[in-house]
């Protein structure tokens, strides 16, 4: 663990502070500028029809509306990662979800940042009773768009930020890997896409005594529609 031997704020607005930090680094002292923000959320929703819920927000550094995720500070501490999630997803979108599953925790640029973010998966997804706060001017529109066609078009240059697009690959690695877990066929053989209603499944490479029965490919035993 680096130890800081001193610390000076250069700047201390609303959503961030910026010290000015010394430490110590393989026996040498290190100054460097410091970003010090809350920890934060972020929610990958995904409904039962196979669509990722997206917003479509204004961010001050892009010249025009980026797509990115649910999300917000935690205003506690990480035990309340869970809760503050799932209050970001009913106050953004409007929805709430009946199954949140932790999928990864990570630092957000921690170069020049001092934050660490909780990503969430979300399904179960329902309107809530109480619509969502016009809090945040930021979300212009609410995207639900299907998850494969999502990560196809968040490839594109500049269409949203650098995180959004590895969130939602983890996220989908997360459900094609209870997919197969929950047709008891290994993940190695498992060929699986999103399609109308059906998955795909490649039988040069799932063996003949492993082929998963028609009536098991699209639901496991939570009613979610898992194969993509």
């Amino acid at each position: 663990m680096f130890m800081a031997s001193s610390e000076i704020i250069r700047y201390k607005g609303k959503q961030f502070t910026v010290v000015e930090v010394v430490r110590e680094v393989k026996n040498r002292l290190v100054k460097r500028d410091l970003v010090r923000r809350a920890d934060g959320v972020v929610v990958v929703a995904v409904d039962e029809e196979k669509n990722v819920i997206l917003l479509r927000e204004f961010c001050a550094g892009a010249p025009y509306p980026v797509l990115s995720l649910p999300g917000g500070k935690v205003t506690s501490n990480s035990a309340s990662a869970a809760r503050e999630a799932l209050r970001e997803l009913r106050e953004e979108t409007g929805l709430v979800a009946s199954e949140l599953i932790p999928l990864h925790k990570t630092y957000f640029a921690p170069s020049i940042m001092e934050r660490r973010l909780y990503i969430f998966l979300a399904r179960g997804l329902k309107k809530a009773r109480i619509m969502r706060a016009k809090r945040d001017t930021d979300i212009l529109e609410v995207v639900r768009m299907p998850i494969n066609q999502a990560i196809k078009l968040l490839r594109k240059d500049f269409v949203t930020d650098s995180t959004t697009l590895g969130y939602i690959l983890l996220a989908r690695l997360k459900m094609r890997r209870d997919c197969a877990r929950a047709h008891e066929v290994s993940y190695s053989y498992f060929r699986c896409r999103w399609h109308t209603g059906q998955a795909s499944t490649s039988k040069t490479q799932i063996p003949r005594h492993k082929e998963i029965p028609t009536e098991r490919r699209n639901r496991n035993q939570n009613g979610y529609i898992l194969c993509i």
